[in-house]
């Protein structure tokens, strides 16, 4: 069934397949979501645009030749199914709607019919699932992580690591001293080039699994999803979720090495969205002067040794984020209200450009408007003091 895509009109310039080699940057915050950005992509180039009522043949001819990859690192695959059929609206179901027709034709919105059907794209070969946190361990066996060096292993980490002659705990059934617990140091850089445990992923109906925090894996696994699109496709759109759980999974992945490790997928593929997490505590360290403020997080553990609070983690995260809002075409945020919660607001749009950005190129339309998410998937988006309407 034909599909019409939800995307608001403030944004229809932003969520569309993006010039080639492009790296687009989608960043939010635990109180505003910004996965039904993810799900407008998926629906402008999925989506069957046959009976959009859009003049642009560049969409038609987008939603017809692209395939996506979509590796999620937090999310799993039921979750985007839902929410994918929840970002677009059929016109038959549309018409019905425009005409309060709806519900005394018995129709509540939960018909098989309405939405995007990612499996369905699947079977096309349009679209590619890859899942990376269940099974992110289930590859090791008892080997470890198999590419920390002899200095820089999580084993030497744990071993003896912590200055001061940290004390010692019984811990386990097997009696076994383990340190007490401490903050750690990041450990050095590992190469994605060295050996890695072998991977049992294979092209199932349910998609791909990571089933090792290995960058080498990561890559070898990801690159066979887009392999398969491209036999079928005229263009691939990656789009990565989350990839910074890899540098809390593994800690010999650092903040250079998670780059390269985008760098060379995005060299696969005709363009790259990038989603990650830019909480407060999560990008404090590129600027850690900026939030000192009062009654901030930091200034609590800036008075501890006159040292400030910030993790190896921390620290990594925050120059990987900083690093690919450089290399982006285009820098879209959400966040919430600075003056709290709000009934009617769910939170703030930003669309920045990037620090690629190219004035020759196609224009990028800067903006910061509000945006509410309603509980049928629907999204208004609309500029502060125009009220929900768009």
């Amino acid at each position: 069934m034909s599909t019409r895509t939800r995307i608001p009109p403030l944004l229809d310039a932003c969520i569309r397949l993006p010039p080639e080699s492009s790296l687009l940057l989608l960043t939010g915050v635990i109180s505003a979501s910004p996965h039904w950005i993810t799900t407008r992509f998926l629906s402008r180039l999925l989506g069957n645009n046959s009976n959009n009522n859009s003049s642009d043949d560049d969409d038609v001819l987008d939603a017809d030749r692209t395939g996506v990859v979509l590796v999620s690192w937090m999310r799993e695959r039921e979750f985007w199914r839902t929410e994918a059929r929840r970002g677009v609206v059929s016109p038959f179901h549309l018409r019905l709607r425009l005409l309060g027709r709806g519900r005394a034709l018995g129709w509540t919105g939960a018909d098989d019919g309405q939405g995007l059907d990612l499996a369905r794209a699947e079977g096309e070969g349009r679209f590619a699932f890859v899942y990376g946190l269940t099974g992110l361990f289930s590859g090791l066996g008892g080997g470890g992580l198999g590419i920390g060096s002899g200095q820089g292993g999580a084993a030497a980490r744990l071993g003896g690591g912590h200055q001061g002659g940290a004390a010692a705990t019984t811990a386990g059934m097997r009696g076994q001293m383990v340190p007490e617990r401490a903050p750690l140091g990041r450990a050095p850089p590992a190469a994605m080039g060295r050996a890695t445990p072998p991977t049992r992923t294979t092209a199932q109906k349910d998609g791909y699994t990571l089933t090792s925090p290995s960058l080498t894996a990561a890559l070898e696994i990801v690159s066979q999803a887009v392999a398969a699109l491209q036999a079928k496709n005229k263009h691939v759109f990656l789009v990565l979720d989350a990839p910074t759980l890899l540098l809390a999974a593994n800690p010999t992945v650092s903040a250079t090495d998670l780059a390269l490790f985008v760098l060379r997928l995005r060299a696969l593929v005709h363009s790259t969205l990038l989603v990650v997490e830019a909480d407060a505590p999560l990008i404090a360290a590129a600027a850690p002067d900026a939030f000192l403020a009062g009654r901030d997080y930091l200034s609590a553990a800036s008075t501890m040794q006159g040292k400030v609070g910030i993790t190896p983690l921390e620290k990594d995260h925050a120059g990987f984020v900083v690093g690919q809002a450089h290399l982006a075409r285009c820098v879209i945020g959400t966040r919430g209200l600075d003056t709290g919660v709000a009934k009617d607001v769910s939170g703030v749009l930003t669309v920045r450009r990037g620090g690629t950005w190219d004035e020759q190129g196609e224009e990028v339309v800067q903006m910061e408007v509000l945006y509410r998410v309603l509980m049928d998937g629907n999204v208004r988006v609309f500029e502060r003091g125009a009220g929900d309407i768009g």
